[in-house]
């Protein structure tokens, strides 16, 4: 049986570990999207120089909490360089995250507001962009163990997971339209830009998607 993840606890945690253990106050931590996100605020940002007198010090960060399982993954290991300080970073390789942002689309349930409406995270799919440009192939075997199939006479096939993929994009760009320019705003901030960039992604991710498998 898999271990249910306890949201709370996690908070709680992670309260004690910066405010008790590292003496950080501007700090709190809070649980959303039905106990499936953690968000993490850090005043932290005029202290670096990053925040304007008329602009927020906060440094957001969201822990988006998964249920999903797998020993089917790969890592790579890599020595960094950032201001000055040097560190091994361990993490998985390209070709398993893409798998995650797949499976994120795929089953991803996002609410907004009040009234917990369902929406879609643009963010996913401008990611997935970004790997399909690349010439990226996702781990297939650690999406189907996810799904329960590796092995077994259901297991998705490329053609079968792009199929699924098809129908999620082209939600995206008509149901999920506003929902999905929205979410971008952050990353491309120019609207004329975004409206193209939305416009056309469709069409640019039926050119790209011929690296995962040629329509037939």
């Amino acid at each position: 049986m898999k271990e249910v993840i306890d949201t709370e606890k996690l908070r709680k945690g992670l309260e004690e570990y910066f405010v008790t253990k590292y003496m950080f106050q501007d700090f709190s931590a809070s649980v959303r999207q039905q106990r499936r996100q953690i968000l993490l605020k850090f005043g932290v940002l005029d202290k670096l120089g990053l925040a304007g007198p008329a602009e927020s010090p906060l440094l957001y960060v969201k822990l988006d909490i998964s249920s999903m399982e797998s020993g089917i993954y790969d890592t790579d290991v890599k020595l960094l360089n950032d201001f000055d300080f040097s560190y091994i970073s361990r993490s998985y390789d390209i070709r398993t995250l893409m798998s995650g942002k797949i499976l994120a689309i795929l089953q991803r349930t996002r609410l907004w507001g009040t009234e917990n409406k369902e929406i879609i995270k643009g963010r996913d799919y401008f990611d997935l962009l970004w790997f399909l440009e690349r010439g990226v192939k996702p781990n297939l075997a650690r999406i189907n163990d996810i799904f329960g199939k590796q092995g077994t006479k259901e297991a998705l096939s490329l053609e079968k997971l792009v199929q699924m993929l098809d129908a999620k994009v082209n939600l995206a760009v008509t149901k999920f339209k506003a929902d999905f320019k929205r979410d971008l705003l952050p990353f491309i901030d120019n609207p004329a830009v975004l409206g193209d960039y939305v416009d056309y992604y469709q069409e640019n991710y039926q050119k790209l998607r011929s690296n995962l498998y040629p329509k037939g």
